[in-house]
């Protein structure tokens, strides 16, 4: 048996203090005792015997009736389920319809187990009575086990629910009471399914659903609490703003004199050095030399 329920296999653990590690098989004799033995060990190992899959068409439109198809499949006991004492175990699928209402209507049923005969072929027969097997409809290992229902929408009806459940007990209610022992019943699997009777009325059910949250008395406060939290929010972050350290600036540049200036300053720069070779020309020419007046005796001379 594996160690732990749904897990196929051994464990690798040690078989011995201080021994090497290698694949260990836990033999348990918990088995599926609910009431007696520990309960959350029995449920894990119930619910991890079998899978259900329920099949049904999700919209009937114009169709006044169909058929619901659940399928068993034993995928973690490695034994017929139920085992043991089969008229003591009990195990049952049940199949059930659920409108808007809340009304549960029973859409099948159907139990699983061996039943006895005893010589004269008389059923069902205790065990110490029991020369034979008058039926059989264990599951095997790794075996599957298919069921049929009929299912109509009841008057006025056109949407809901259908819901199977494959339940366990490990004993009649009865026989559980004389022992004076609990007797809870498990759920090992379970699988629902909305079912409309058009699409109309699929849209109406979806906004009914929806009408129906936002009526709900809670709703105001969900949305005032939401609120308050934005507000909350919104002042942390202000808070949180306003309370920055000021940013620390580099050293500050020297301002830039106005692009009209820096032209005036090319400008000035562009004709200076032309001025200066004319200046220094008109310094290195000699003047001419101004020619005395003539005296009366350079005429008298000159004649």
């Amino acid at each position: 048996m594996s160690q732990t329920p749904g897990q196929i296999g051994p464990s690798v653990s040690w078989a011995a203090g201080g021994g090497p590690q290698r694949p260990v098989y836990q033999m348990s004799f918990m088995g599926a005792q609910v009431g007696l033995g520990s309960p959350i060990l029995a449920k894990q190992m119930l619910q991890n015997a079998a899978t259900l899959q329920l099949d049904s068409p999700s919209i009937l439109e114009g169709a006044k009736s169909t058929s619901v198809t659940v399928t068993i499949t034993n995928v973690g006991a490695g034994h017929d389920l139920p085992t043991g004492l089969t008229e003591v175990r009990q195990m049952w699928l049940d199949v059930t319809f659920t409108g808007p209402d809340g009304k549960v209507t029973e859409l099948g049923k159907h139990t699983y187990g061996t039943v006895l005969k005893d010589a004269s072929g008389k059923y069902p027969a205790e065990l110490w009575d029991a020369t034979g097997i008058q039926s059989d409809d264990r599951i095997p290992p790794k075996g599957v086990s298919a069921s049929s229902y009929g299912f109509a929408f009841p008057s006025g009806t056109e949407y809901g629910t259908i819901k199977a459940q494959l339940l366990y007990r490990s004993a009649p209610d009865a026989l559980a009471k004389q022992a004076g022992a609990p007797n809870p019943t498990t759920i090992m699997a379970e699988q629902s399914q909305p079912v409309y009777a058009s699409v109309a009325a699929e849209r109406q059910a979806n906004s009914g659903e929806l009408n129906a949250v936002a009526a709900s008395p809670i709703m105001p406060l969900v949305i005032s609490i939401l609120g308050l939290l934005v507000i909350f929010g919104l002042i942390v972050f202000f808070v949180w703003w306003g309370g920055r350290p000021a940013p620390k600036r580099g050293p500050t540049r020297p301002a830039r004199k106005p692009a009209e200036e820096d032209v005036a300053e090319e400008d000035e720069e562009a004709v200076a050095p032309t001025e200066e070779p004319d200046a220094k020309a008109d310094a290195e020419e000699p003047e001419a030399a101004e020619e005395p007046a003539p005296t009366a005796g350079d005429e008298a001379d000159a004649k």
